[in-house]
C-alpha cells in the first residue's frame, strides 16, 4: 500500500510553531556553526571563515525526508528517529478494491528514538487541531518501506562533501538533544517538512502540509 497524503492546507498549529520557532531554528544553526567552526574548517580542509554548511546541510535534511515521505516511503535516523505514517483508520484485510487500497490516507508520523536524550526516555508524539499528544507507534509502520538516510545524496542536497554534511546535521541533533536533556523546550524548523518540538517528555514533528 502506498500511503496518500492529505494535501491540506498548512494547519493553524503548524503556521503558528513555524512563525514562533524561527528565531529559536536560527539561533541553533548559528551556535552549532560557531562551536564547530574548526572541525568544519578540517573536513574541508581550508581555513575558517564564514561558513554555511550547517545551515546547507538542515536545509538538504529537511529536503530528503520530504521526498521520501512524498513517495511513500519511510526514513530511519541513527541517533534522531524515524519518519513513517500512521495506520490507516479503517482495516482493508481482504479487500480485492485496488483503488480502496490505494487511496487510503496516512498521516505522517515521528517516532522519537529511544536514544536520542540518554538517561531521558521521551515519548512519540502527533500534532492535532489543538496541539501535541502522546502516540502510540504500534502499527505506524506496517507495509509502508522504509530507507536509512543518505548522506551521499543528502551532500549532493546540500552542496558540501558527505562528511561534513553529516557532521553538520549530526552536531544540530546532539544540540537539540541537550536542550531536551535540560528540560527545555524544544522547538525546531525542520525545511520543507514542519517544526520539531519537544515539550512535557513529548517529542513531535507538526507536519505544515499534510
Amino acid at each position: 500500500i502506498k500511503p496518500k497524503l492529505g494535501g491540506r492546507k498548512m494547519s493553524s498549529i503548524a503556521e503558528s510553531l513555524i512563525s514562533r520557532s524561527s528565531r529559536q531554528s536560527q539561533q541553533v544553526l548559528a551556535h552549532v556553526g560557531a562551536k564547530s567552526m574548526t572541525k568544519l574548517s578540517q573536513l574541508q580542509d581550508r581555513g575558517a571563515g564564514k561558513d554555511d554548511s550547517v545551515e546547507a546541510g538542515w536545509q538538504a535534511f529537511g529536503q530528503y525526508v520530504a521526498k521520501n515521505l512524498r513517495q511513500g516511503r519511510g526514513v530511519v535516523i541513527p541517533k534522531f528517529g524515524t519518519f513513517s505514517f500512521t495506520a490507516p483508520s479503517v482495516s482493508l484485510a481482504g479487500t480485492t478494491n485496488q483503488s480502496a487500497r490505494d487511496s487510503q490516507v496516512r498521516q505522517p508520523v515521528f517516532i522519537i528514538n529511544k536514544d536520542f536524550v540518554l538517561g531521558k526516555p521521551l515519548r512519540p508524539g502527533i500534532s492535532h487541531p489543538t496541539g501535541i499528544r502522546p502516540y502510540n507507534n504500534q502499527g505506524s509502520s506496517g507495509s509502508i518501506p522504509l530507507t536509512k538516510m543518505n548522506y551521499v545524496e543528502l551532500a549532493t542536497y546540500a552542496g558540501y562533501p558527505k562528511e561534513t554534511t553529516r557532521f553538520s546535521i549530526e552536531r544540530v541533533f546532539k544540540e537539540l538533544s541537550g536542550k531536551a536533556k535540560a528540560g527545555q523546550a524544544v522547538r525546531m524548523n525542520i525545511p520543507m517538512l514542519g517544526v520539531f518540538c519537544v515539550k512535557n517528555s513529548v517529542a513531535a514533528v507538526v507536519f505544515e502540509d499534510y
